[in-house]
């Protein structure tokens, strides 16, 4: 699924019509949007957008309202300075108040924005709703940001506060994240196959690096 999130991804003209109250619970919500159904869909209540990227160019001009969250809101803090783990996936209940803050409930449609080339923060973001059980109804705006304003739409500097959600504590999909012990069975003979997806550096330890 990362890989198929891309700047690059294309056209979808069959976008599904606005359908207003629809009980996102009941009915997936199609993977990416495009910037002209959201244009079109701006106005809906059960819409929430939340703009991942650099803060400053959040602060600077996003679409109108957008929520900024970062890697830090949906990862446990790293303690010190090589000390904690990078982007460790914290408790679901934790995680729920987190989206709570910015407006998320059981019947919400989350659209992930990515600001400048974001792309994979973006899609951790949308990893993490999908662990939390939210991935069927969560989309991914196509382009990013950058769609919106090529597509002659205007952005916001205003930062409102959301009205607070309400997520029912659910299903977690604990079946997507492995455990290090989990990861140590899986790589003995008969075992999953382990894919390295990071830079080289990391994976031949040229650079010695706490990420």
């Amino acid at each position: 699924m990362l890989l198929a999130l891309s700047p690059a991804l294309p056209s979808q003209a069959d976008q599904p019509p606005a359908l207003p109250n629809r009980p996102f619970l009941q009915a997936e919500a199609p993977l990416t949007v495009t910037a002209e159904w959201l244009a079109s869909n701006l106005g809906d209540p059960h819409l929430v957008l939340l703009h991942v990227g650099p803060e400053e160019e959040y602060q600077a001009g996003h679409i109108p309202g957008a929520q900024y969250i970062s890697l830090r809101d949906i990862s446990l803090p790293v303690e010190s300075e090589g000390e904690g783990l990078t982007l460790e996936m914290p408790p679901p209940e934790a995680l729920r108040q987190e989206l709570e803050t910015r407006g998320v409930s059981d019947d919400s449609h989350i659209v992930v924005i990515f600001g400048g080339d974001s792309v994979t923060p973006s899609t951790r973001l949308v990893f993490t709703l999908d662990y939390l059980g939210l991935g069927g109804q969560t989309s991914m705006l196509d382009g990013g940001q950058r769609a919106w304003t090529t597509a002659g739409h205007t952005l916001s500097t205003e930062i409102t506060e959301s009205t607070p959600g309400r997520l029912t504590p659910g299903t977690v999909r604990s079946e997507l994240i492995v455990s290090a012990e989990g990861a140590a069975e899986a790589a003995e003979p008969g075992g999953a196959v382990l894919v390295d997806a990071r830079e080289l550096w990391f994976f031949d330890g040229t650079r010695p690096t706490n990420d």
